[in-house]
């Protein structure tokens, strides 16, 4: 689904992971098309493809049917504002990311730059009063070059890593808001929606040792898809979150009792200062044992000729903060002697349970599929149609016909409730719960919304 990355070195600006990975999706480009407005025959809004822009599409088009992200940015954009409005940074009035690099009046909060153009774009995708147009997504491209001070390649790239990278921007953009609060004493802005947490646990299954508990954030929940005719999203989740055992693994409790065995064995032959400096040693690592085993395990202690021990451990993986949106990645790369895609059918339900003592239900908003090979191909999205919310309360007439009025809007939201976008670039198609439960074997991202 990418490129070669051996024809991006050139564009690489370091040597780390980061700068690589980010040059991956950015690089040099084509100009996107000015201006386009075409018409769609639903009423969805498209976006314009001004050359392979269909990974960039499908991520604008999947993240608009999250209510709860779009309102997100609006409360963000909102509370930031108001401060960079007295501070005269950032003209608020100006409609588009090209109004704000032309006006004279004032200079871009680069803060906000990307939580900015995206919201405006959402908003746009989500507009009715401009359903059935198709818009351009220029405004939101240059923001994110701008961001990143880098251009956005126009060749085949991996809608997942280009989403890390403007979920990573708006995380960093959320950060510098929450910074700037606390500056000005001012009340936190609501917690990113995106990001949720992992925890792993191990346990050496020979001393029974559980070193402290990692914790990591992720915005994109990546699943290995298995290598597997038909499988199921519950699945993916067991092969992250079932405890593994794991081989060959150094238990720093086993390696400072291998130190001190060693250590009080080489004693039995030493004398004076020498005796002494093993005695001190050997009482460090007592030390250790009894309260840190990991503060302490050099190799430098070991006797010459011993190594450590190696054990089996157990690892356990779970899901420690729930997102209030969450995105799933099925991971379908495969390598070996060269790339290629995991075409395993995978099955997934409109809505999601999540976790064992307190459960966490989710819907599905939005699937990004891709159809193609591993290093080429095209991506789509199938959104979920957005309507109001109805309490579907009777109205207070007193009688049958309010109950059936009732009835009637229940049965409407049920309609809506099953009714999707199929969005291929400016193209827009309908579609129903059963449509797109039939996408098991493009489904690349799915995107859920937590309900409660």
């Amino acid at each position: 689904m990418a490129s070669d990355r051996a024809t991006l070195l050139r564009y690489t600006i370091g040597a780390s992971l980061a700068a690589a990975a980010l040059f991956y999706v950015f690089g040099p480009s084509l100009v996107p098309n000015e201006g386009y407005q075409g018409l769609s025959k639903h009423g969805a809004v498209g976006l314009v493809n001004a050359g392979n822009d269909c990974f960039v599409n499908s991520v604008l088009q999947a993240l608009a049917a999250s209510a709860k992200l779009r309102k997100y940015l609006r409360d963000a954009l909102a509370t930031s504002c108001v401060a960079a409005q007295s501070e005269g940074e950032v003209n608020i009035r100006a409609s588009s990311f090209e109004d704000l690099v032309e006006s004279k009046e004032s200079t871009i909060n680069e803060e906000n730059l990307v939580t900015r153009a995206l919201s405006q774009l959402l908003e746009r995708l989500t507009d009715p009063s401009i359903k059935g147009q198709t818009i351009s997504n220029k405004d939101f491209i240059r923001a994110l070059e701008r961001a990143f001070k880098a251009r956005l390649s126009r060749r085949q790239q991996d809608a997942q890593e280009l989403l890390q990278f403007v979920i990573e921007k708006l995380d960093d953009e959320a950060r510098a808001r929450e910074s700037n609060c606390e500056l000005n004493g001012k009340p936190h802005p609501a917690p990113f929606p995106i990001q949720g947490e992992l925890q792993s646990q191990i346990e050496c299954m020979h001393c029974h040792y559980q070193p402290t508990v990692t914790t990591s954030r992720f915005f994109v929940l990546s699943l290995n898809v298995p290598q597997q005719g038909n499988t199921s999203i519950d699945s993916c989740f067991d092969g992250l979150l079932k405890q593994e055992v794991i081989d060959d693994y150094i238990c720093a409790k086993c390696k400072l009792q291998s130190i001190i065995s060693a250590k009080v064995r080489q004693m039995a032959s030493q004398s004076g200062s020498a005796l002494e400096k093993t005695s001190k040693e050997v009482s460090d690592a007592k030390d250790a044992l009894e309260n840190d085993p990991e503060q302490m395990a050099d190799d430098a202690l070991f006797a010459a000729g011993h190594t450590a021990p190696r054990r089996k451990i157990t690892k356990h993986t779970r899901i420690a903060k729930y997102p209030e949106i969450l995105v799933v990645h099925l991971s379908r790369s495969l390598f070996a002697s060269q790339s290629s895609k995991n075409t395993a059918s995978v099955s997934f339900e409109m809505d999601l349970a999540l976790g064992t003592a307190d459960r966490h239900m989710y819907r599905l908003v939005s699937v990004v599929t891709h159809r193609g090979g591993h290093n080429s191909g095209h991506y789509e999205t199938f959104r979920r149609l957005t309507h109001p919310q109805s309490s579907g309360q009777p109205q207070s007439d007193g009688g049958k016909k309010s109950l059936s009025s009732a009835l009637e809007a229940r049965k409407k939201m049920r309609r809506h409730h099953d009714q999707w976008w199929g969005i291929s670039d400016a193209k827009v198609r309908s579609c129903d719960t059963q449509d797109i439960l039939g996408l098991q074997r493009e489904c690349y991202l799915l995107f859920y919304q937590k309900v409660h």
